[in-house]
């Protein structure tokens, strides 16, 4: 992630272990820890771990979109990802209720253990504006050693 930020321009990392706290506060001073919250930011990206499954977003405040992705595509993890950027991140940008949700579901996880690999595909090609392929699939286990 932190490769990501360095490779594209105005993207702020959330620190990943915000997710796990319980209070609000410590959740937010937490997820700033990386400087994501920068208003020189234009987007924010963010992977975070629902019970051993990892789940992303990309919250770009110049098209007040954010876009949520779960590789296994379950509704009740996009759910708790747009209750997460709700109610943790969009505060801390001045961007309460502004924004629109999209889920991404153009790459789906074939298999028990690649849902790391995805989310870092997914938040590439989004901050690129480059199309999914399918093709992207059959070159999984060297994005794994990427």
């Amino acid at each position: 992630m932190l490769a990501l930020q360095q490779m594209y321009a105005n993207v702020g990392v959330v620190n990943p272990s915000y997710h796990d706290f319980a209070g609000l506060s410590v959740k937010k001073k937490t997820a700033v820890g990386f400087g994501a919250m920068d208003p020189s930011n234009d987007r924010i990206i963010a992977v975070i771990c629902l019970d051993h499954h990892w789940v992303a977003y990309m919250l770009d405040k110049r098209t007040q979109v954010c876009y949520t992705f779960d590789p296994l595509q379950m509704k009740a993890n996009l759910a708790t990802v747009k209750s997460s950027v709700q109610n943790v991140i969009e505060p801390q940008v001045g961007m309460q209720n502004k924004n629109t949700y999209k889920e991404i579901d153009w790459c789906k996880q074939r298999d028990n253990s690649s849902w790391g690999v995805w989310c870092l595909v997914v938040l590439e090609l989004l901050l690129s504006e480059s199309p999914w392929a399918d093709s992207l699939y059959k070159v999984q286990p060297y994005l794994r050693m990427r």
